[in-house]
């Protein structure tokens, strides 16, 4: 699209965001002055539920750039770069995975920047499934959500395998998964249903027509 999506305003959230989230979120989110960005409603989403959020930067200037976004960074967000850039999402992911051992946390939740609707629901249930040695993957229309799924942190060794064979996307990690005894545990469209109706979690924004839309909605997100 152009920009980097983090930064792209949320507007039909504007109004709302300082007023609906629970106090444990609020250090994550920037003064009432600011836009709301895909990338501050994610934070904020995510620190109202976790004890730790993850952020996986490009480079440094990336990095710099998410911070600028927040006068005083909160302390319970972690910024981390991409241990080589321009390597594409299973770097960023590996990347994240490798700061748990540090954080003491067996797996984490993965989403990404461009789908800035994760339902507080959904994501809380999804943590309640988490496993220190099963991938938790969803599956929306039959597809595996690889990038809004949980990954056990012991999968970092097989990340690092397929990363030096040139592998780029998350989805190796399901196709070498079997043959390495990793256990997926896939969640059907049904039960995540269940708690997001509508998938509005698994929304992602791509073109600027999709934007667009994403902004005029009146209630984009419960």
């Amino acid at each position: 699209m152009g920009r980097d999506k983090a930064l792209l305003p949320l507007a039909s959230l504007q109004n709302k965001y300082h007023n609906t989230y629970p106090p444990a979120a609020t250090t994550a989110m920037p003064p009432a002055a600011s836009p709301v960005t895909f990338l501050t409603q994610q934070v904020a989403t995510l620190s109202a539920l976790c004890q730790d959020v993850v952020l996986v930067a490009r480079d440094q200037a990336q990095a710099a750039l998410y911070a600028s976004l927040y006068p005083v960074f909160p302390p319970t967000l972690h910024s981390v770069l991409d241990q080589q850039p321009d390597i594409g999402p299973l770097m960023g992911l590996y990347s994240g995975l490798c700061i748990l051992d540090a954080l003491q946390a067996d797996c984490a939740l993965v989403t990404a920047v461009d789908a800035p609707l994760l339902q507080p629901d959904l994501a809380a249930w999804l943590l309640a499934q988490a496993s220190a040695s099963e991938i938790i993957m969803p599956v929306v229309a039959g597809v595996s959500q690889v990038l809004l799924a949980l990954y056990p942190r012991t999968i970092v060794p097989l990340i690092e395998e397929l990363l030096q064979a040139g592998e780029r996307g998350p989805r190796a990690i399901l196709r070498a998964a079997p043959e390495r005894q990793i256990a997926v545990r896939y969640i059907q469209e049904a039960q995540l249903r269940m708690v997001d109706p509508q998938l509005r979690s698994f929304l992602d924004v791509d073109t600027p027509e999709e934007f667009a839309a994403l902004n005029s909605s009146p209630d984009p997100a419960c």
